[in-house]
């Protein structure tokens, strides 16, 4: 399924009940209640009581041991198997086999693919 939504205003209820508000600034509540605000320095918390602050340094706390590399490619291994590449091209592969690809196109329209196996 492929949404055109809002330059600045999203929102997305599924299985996760996730809700993202913005393109750099996304907030996402669901299984994992986890949070993600700010646009280089994102803040995770929730299950995997992950913390994540700066540009080029991060914070990490909890059960995953995650991995990030670089200001626009982050990789998140753990319990849900989730990878994260970029700022506006996220890819988050995990319990529910949930894939979310999120780019922006020329029209400043923000378009969103979901797909769950």
């Amino acid at each position: 399924m492929v949404e055109s939504l809002h330059y600045f205003e999203k929102a997305k209820l599924g299985i996760l009940d996730t809700i993202q508000l913005g393109i750099l600034d996304p907030i996402q509540l669901g299984i994992l209640d986890t949070i993600l605000l700010g646009i280089l320095d994102p803040i995770q918390l929730g299950i995997l009581d992950t913390i994540h602050l700066g540009i080029l340094g991060t914070i990490q706390l909890g059960i995953l041991d995650t991995i990030h590399l670089g200001i626009l490619g982050t990789i998140q291994l753990g319990i849900p198997d989730t990878i994260q590449l970029g700022i506006l091209d996220p890819i988050q592969i995990g319990i529910l086999d949930l894939i979310q690809l999120v780019i922006l196109d020329p029209t400043k329209k923000l378009l969103q693919l979901r797909c769950r196996s």
